[in-house]
């Protein structure tokens, strides 16, 4: 049968069946990584997502407590 032999098969998207210990290790590896990296962009992601939506949100108080900052600065003219 075509499939069950170890051969990469055409336009194949996945890794082609591992013949040894090591490489079944490194596909592992491969897929421990990819998702904790996975994990760090979806986190990144949506902290700066959600940045970018309360700065133009009026009540948003970091926004507030910058913009607002040296309007009310005394000056002293002798």
């Amino acid at each position: 049968m075509y499939y069950l032999n170890d051969a990469p098969k055409p336009w194949g998207l996945f890794f082609q069946d591992s013949a040894s210990p090591q490489m079944e290790a490194l596909v592992e590896l491969h897929d421990i990584i990819f998702f904790y990296l996975m994990l760090i962009l979806f986190m990144v992601g949506y902290i700066l997502l959600s940045i970018i939506i309360n700065f133009f949100h009026k009540n948003w108080l970091i926004s507030n407590k910058y913009l607002n900052h040296g309007k009310l600065v005394p000056i002293h003219i002798k």
